[in-house]
């Protein structure tokens, strides 16, 4: 039978890990009940939920009192915040549905991404998943025709760019996405690459857009990654955020726990074709030690090959009971950047592309004639010196 914690110990912490799952079982049963009796500081849950992203899930499990009892008010604001996370995520479905039958009706190939995607394959539940912005992708050449339809339904760019300024930012290696905001309803991501340097859609290959599986969202079948190259871009995703926030890896747990064991080995041979072994190492060995993921022999012994995850797995975890935002200096941030590198050449084009290559909002800034483009370097590299210089905290991307 599971122990209540050690007095010392984090209680309010070890009661978020036990709830950070779909369902639980037996087992996580007795450690939430035991966990409850012992006694909890709920401010301190409540805080530490709303820092991961884990409210909803701390509703399902403990909001119904029949693990044990939670204060009135607690119970009130998980309930009042699941309540309008619900009806937020159904508006987001909404028009995530209209802007894919804006740009289906363009016959722009698009699938959804990330966001209600999630919700609906992690946890079949759109209120048990918070996210903030909507996100598609898209061919490269699509891109331009999409941002002008979506004008025309009030949304606008975030960092507005001249015609030849929006061509060098799409050709651009650093840059991946272009944001749109509706004034009253979302922000909306368009993705030429899931991601600038680990992008690991096959969309190069012949017939890639007619085969991509489907996900329901609201009724409706919308298109998708397939389930090994989607939870590989969760796992990237994760990783170059440094999993400071819990619910990204509960959302490839809870995929995980779905994945078929046919998915496996194209999932492998796709992270060491874009040298993210390291990175999708980490995220294996954070769900393992973390959310008890078990992986199959094949690749638990893949696992023991991949060298360097497993400090970076301690660093992490002993970063997620803190209440403030660690890896907050750019010193620390471009460690963490080096040390999830698989090989020492990426660590070098990592630094180049964050020191030269511009990006949207020095462009933005300084809306220079295409024969003048050669300054965004200059200006780059004097706008970070001087923005370090005034805040030495401060982390680029």
């Amino acid at each position: 039978m599971f122990a209540p914690p050690a007095s010392g110990t984090d209680a309010a912490f070890e009661l978020l890990l036990a709830c950070a799952r779909l369902e639980l079982g037996p087992e996580q049963e007795r450690r939430v009940a035991a966990l409850l009796a012992a006694g909890i500081d709920w401010t301190r849950l409540y805080e530490l939920g709303d820092k991961h992203g884990l409210r909803p899930l701390l509703f399902r499990h403990l909001g119904d009192g029949r693990l044990g009892q939670i204060p009135k008010d607690i119970e009130n604001r998980l309930w009042q915040h699941a309540e309008q996370l619900r009806r937020r995520n159904r508006r987001m479905e909404g028009e995530l549905l209209s802007v894919l039958d804006t740009l289906d009706a363009a016959g722009i190939p698009v699938l959804a991404h990330k966001g209600p995607v999630v919700a609906s394959r992690a946890y079949a539940d759109p209120a048990l998943r918070e996210y903030g912005d909507l996100d598609v992708l898209l061919p490269i050449g699509s891109v331009t025709r999409a941002r002008e339809l979506l004008e025309g339904q009030d949304y606008r760019s975030k960092f507005p760019l001249t015609p030849a300024l929006e061509q060098t930012m799409l050709a651009s290696r650093r840059q991946y996405h272009l944001m749109l905001a509706h004034p009253e309803n979302a922000l909306v991501e368009l993705h030429w690459r899931t991601d600038g340097d680990y992008a690991v859609e096959r969309s190069s290959e012949p017939g890639w857009w007619d085969r991509l599986p489907t996900v329901d969202i609201e009724g409706r079948p919308v298109r998708c990654l397939p389930a090994d190259e989607f939870l590989l871009a969760l796992c990237l995703h994760g990783s170059k955020h440094y999993w400071v926030s819990l619910h990204w890896l509960v959302d490839v747990a809870e995929l995980l726990r779905k994945l078929p064991a046919d998915a496996w080995p194209p999932l492998l041979e796709r992270a060491r074709d874009l040298r993210a072994e390291r990175r999708l190492a980490l995220a294996l060995r954070l769900a393992g030690a973390v959310l008890e993921i078990s992986s199959p022999s094949a690749v638990h012994e893949w696992l023991k090959g991949v060298t360097g995850a497993e400090e970076l797995e301690n660093e992490i975890r002993a970063s997620w009971p803190r209440l403030d935002a660690p890896h907050q200096t750019a010193r620390d941030r471009l460690r963490l950047d080096f040390a999830l590198c698989d090989r020492p050449g990426q660590r070098l084009r990592h630094l180049g592309r964050t020191v030269l290559l511009p990006g949207v909002a020095e462009w933005a800034r300084w809306p220079l004639p295409k024969p003048l483009h050669f300054l965004y370097v200059p200006l780059r590299i004097a706008s970070l010196a001087a923005r370090r210089l005034a805040a030495p905290g401060t982390v680029f991307r």
